[in-house]
């Protein structure tokens, strides 16, 4: 799935994290909706996934809880080569899987291509996560630039979360 992406680098993050795992078992982290379900979404929250259509233009509709409430998200995958690729685009959505505004942040974009690579050395396995808005408004790539910080933190909370799983 090659989406049109931002040119400007404000409007791309870039996430890097190694794990002392085998990159089949950092794959299957991706690839296997029990171990996704462990690991995704913000610190605090329970993650349950509805459907899961592990494959090109395949959905991912889950649900994010905790004691405050709930949000839905949905990826729809793009291009998959396992162990060392995998792209998807994030959006939130409603329990159907319909596209929804994100219920933080003004402007946030409605979809977020990810494109995930692993490279595996020495029995370690960096997963590099590359993040940018698709067919983004101008309001919504600044939107995107003034809080990469935040969506920084939420996925290297995620990240810690896959660490302990694979560790």
């Amino acid at each position: 799935m090659s989406m049109q992406k931002s040119e400007d680098q404000d409007a791309v993050l870039v996430i890097s994290r190694t794990f002392q795992a085998p990159i089949q078992a950092v794959f299957n982290a991706l690839a296997q909706p029990d171990a996704l379900s462990a690991w995704w979404g913000p610190s605090g929250y329970v993650m349950t996934i509805t459907r899961f259509d592990f494959k090109p233009h395949g959905l991912c509709l889950f649900k994010m809880e905790n004691e405050s409430g709930s949000m839905w998200a949905r990826f729809i995958y793009g291009k998959i080569q396992s162990p060392e690729h995998v792209e998807f685009i994030l959006s939130f959505s409603d329990e159907n899987g319909g596209l929804t505004q994100a219920p933080f942040f003004d402007n946030w974009p409605l979809e977020i291509q990810n494109v995930i690579t692993l490279t595996e050395l020495n029995g370690k396995t960096t997963l590099t996560n590359t993040c940018s808005p698709v067919r983004a408004r101008p309001e919504e790539l600044a939107s995107f630039a003034a809080n990469r910080s935040s969506f920084n933190q939420g996925f290297n909370a995620s990240l810690d979360k896959l660490s302990v799983i694979l560790d």
